[in-house]
Formats: structure tokens, sequence, C-alpha cells
């Protein structure tokens, strides 16, 4: 049985030149396309689940039920023996993610415990947050490592089968201190911090646009998802808000007086300041700027969340890329595909769409997916259709849907 028709989940290394997957509970480490897969954990009688490579080390964190419970199992990409974390300490893991630093672990468990594991050090294992409702989702660490956000169930889901809802709820990691962003209110999911650590977006379902149905004197509602976005500190100004459009400000030459900025004069500014003055902020690295975070206000976070410019639909697992988010648009269509019989154009598809907060532009990046994983780093994300995995190339988006070299995820 080939392993493309058994994949299960993936992530990418910070490089995006590395896949850690999961196929029938094997984990794999899967480098470029000319150099040879190797298998991590392929133990008789052990599955291995929800492979994570962790930043700034060629290893891999995944869950395993190693000697009969769930644990974490740290394995280094060449081979050797791997470390036990926890081993019977979580129930059973449904989530895992890596801090930026790699130094820190976030677990969601079955039992609705969320949990931060240190995976330097002596290995210590802690209780974050609590959910009596249902287990937590969407574990999503700041680009500097010291914030964590997930999606807390607040309304249980009906015995029926009709899902609950979620708030986005977010934690600083130095003093324990968890803080509400969205209240108990819609139903909140994918959040994700930018690149630049200055905003938290999110998905929410709070747009109900009602419609009458054709057969039943009744009303249904429309597809209410859209992304929102909040500013983590109060002074940082919404990306999607007017910009100014005013003169540039003269510089010292074009000063009649020869005066700064300030109004001093020339020579009493050159004795104050020795530095040359820049034309402009100097571009940051790809490092520091990954690294870099605005801090945060939790005070009032509920009222500076403001929607994307864009239509609500079915959208589902936002993630940040470079310069702005990317996100699922999942087809709408009824549930037996009956209104697609026959259809020329053949049944609707998952789309992958990207929204850059520097240009507010929105395109289609990928037009036929199933799902798909974005580098540490943001530049890049690999995609798979139907059992394989693919790679699309970190380019600024152009609005034209970019090309995907499919490769074989086994």
């Amino acid at each position: 049985m080939p392993a493309s028709s058994q994949l299960g989940s993936f992530a990418l290394d910070p490089t995006g030149h590395v896949l850690a997957a999961e196929a029938r509970g094997t984990v794999h480490w899967l480098p470029g396309r000319d150099e040879p897969a190797r298998p991590l954990l392929a133990e008789p009688g052990v599955r291995g689940r929800l492979p994570v490579v962790i930043p700034g080390k060629e290893a891999v964190v995944c869950a395993s039920d190693s000697g009969g419970e769930d644990g974490l199992d740290v394995i280094p990409a060449d081979g050797g023996p791997a470390r036990r974390i926890g081993h019977g300490e979580f129930g059973r893991v449904l989530e895992l993610a890596v801090a930026p630093d790699g130094r820190t672990a976030a677990v969601a468990c079955a039992d609705g415990r969320l949990l931060t594991v240190a995976l330097e050090g002596e290995p210590v294992v802690s209780e974050l947050a609590r959910s009596t409702n249902a287990e937590v989702t969407g574990l999503a660490f700041s680009p500097d490592s010291a914030l964590l956000a997930w999606a807390q169930p607040w309304l249980p889901r009906h015995p029926d089968g009709d899902r609950g809802a979620s708030q986005i709820r977010l934690a600083r990691l130095a003093d324990g201190t968890v803080t509400d962003v969205t209240p108990p209110r819609f139903d909140d999911s994918s959040p994700a911090f930018t690149l630049d650590g200055r905003h938290l977006a999110f998905l929410s379902n709070r747009a109900f646009d009602p419609v009458h149905d054709t057969h039943l004197f009744d009303l249904g509602l429309l597809p209410g998802v859209r992304p929102y976005l909040v500013p983590l500190l109060a002074t940082t100004p919404s990306p999607f808000a007017p910009r100014s459009a005013g003169p540039e400000p003269r510089s010292e030459a074009t000063r009649p007086d020869g005066a700064d900025h300030q109004g001093r004069p020339a020579s009493e500014a050159s004795a104050t300041s020795t530095a040359p003055r820049s034309a402009g902020p100097e571009p940051r690295s790809e490092a520091t700027r990954h690294s870099a975070t605005a801090g945060v206000d939790l005070a009032g976070l509920a009222g500076r969340i403001v929607p994307f410019p864009v239509a609500a639909g079915r959208y589902d697992r936002l993630r940040a890329v470079t310069g702005g988010v990317v996100w699922l648009d999942l087809p709408r269509a009824g549930q037996l595909g009956e209104a697609m019989i026959g259809a020329a154009d053949g049944h609707p598809t998952t789309r992958l769409v990207r929204y850059d907060l520097d240009r507010c532009e929105r395109s289609i990046e990928v037009e036929s997916l199933d799902d798909y994983a974005v580098c540490a780093d943001g530049g890049g994300w690999r995609t798979g259709p139907r059992g394989r995995c693919g790679s699309s190339p970190p380019a600024r988006s152009t609005g034209r849907p970019s090309t995907s070299t499919w490769t074989g995820s086994g």
C-alpha cells in the first residue's frame, strides 16, 4: 500500500526544505527531492503522530504510544536515540505545537487540558488552561515565543453531533497570565500571530446574513466566517485604516534657514548629532523581523478587533505567511453533491487564499488542495491534495495562482 494514500499530519522545518510526515503510524524525515527519505519512528506496535520539526535543530518531536501510554518523543534526524518526555502524563495528545525558539512545546489533550512542556533541560510539564466543554484547538506561538494563543470551547457540542463554539484566548508564558481575546459569544478558531508580532489574526463565524428558503416558509443563513485581526498594542493602527497621503516632511537641505526638523540651527544640530541621518527606516533582516514582537496590551483586546475587508464564506485553517495570512476557502456544496451531478466543470475544490496586509490585496494561491503547512519563517508552504505533498514558491503575491511542484510523500 503506497504511503501517499495514508498520509497523515505533516509539518515543515523553518527553511521549508524538510518535511516531517506521518503515514500509518510511522514518522519520516523527508528532505529535498535530491535526498533520500529517512524513517524516524517505525517501531512495530508503536504509533507515532503529529510530527513537528523543532526550529534550530535537526530533530522532530511527535506524540507516540511507546510503552502503552501517550508521550512526546524527541527524535534526532540523524537516527540517534529518541528522548521520551511526559510518558503517561498527557492522556491522549490531540494537537502539538513548538515555539519558534525550540525550547517549549504546547500540547492539547483529549481531557481538555492545555499543557506546556520544556523541551530543553528538565522536562517540566505544566498546565496552562483547562476546558470543561471540549478540547482546545489551534495552538499558535508568537514569533518571539513569549505568547501562546488557542481556541477554547465555551459552548459544548450538542448530543446530535452539532458543533459547539469556541473563543480565542491568549497566555503570556513568562507569568502564566491568561486573558480572553474574544468574548464567549461567537465561534472563533485558527488564531495566528503575524510574523512581525504586531497582530493576532483568527477566523470567526459572526456574520449572520439570512436568506429565504425556496421550499419551506423558513430562513437560513449564508456561510458567515470571516478573518479578523486584533492589534496586540493599543497604539498599533489597523492595517485596514485609511493611510495618510500628506506631503513628505522636508529634509534639512530644503529648509530655507538651514535648520533641522526640530527648528534648531544647523550648527547646533551638527554638534549634537554626529551620526549620519538615515533617509528612512533600515530594512530588518529576516531573523530580526521574525523574532521581533511589539508586546501586548491585555486590556481592551476585544475592542480592537477589526474584520478583514473580504466577503464571508466557508473558511478554515488560517496561518501567517510573509507579509500577510493564508487560509482555506472550502467549497460551497451540499452534503450529497446532487447539485453538481452531470456538471461539466466538475465539483468545486478547496482553494488556498492569501491576503497581503501591506497591499491590502486578496489572491488565490492554489486552486485545488486538501491541506497545507507553512514553514516557520512564513516564506513558503506545502500543500497536500489527494494524499500528495507539494511546495509553493515563497514569492510575493501577484494576484495570480502560484505554480506548484508536486512530489510524492512516500
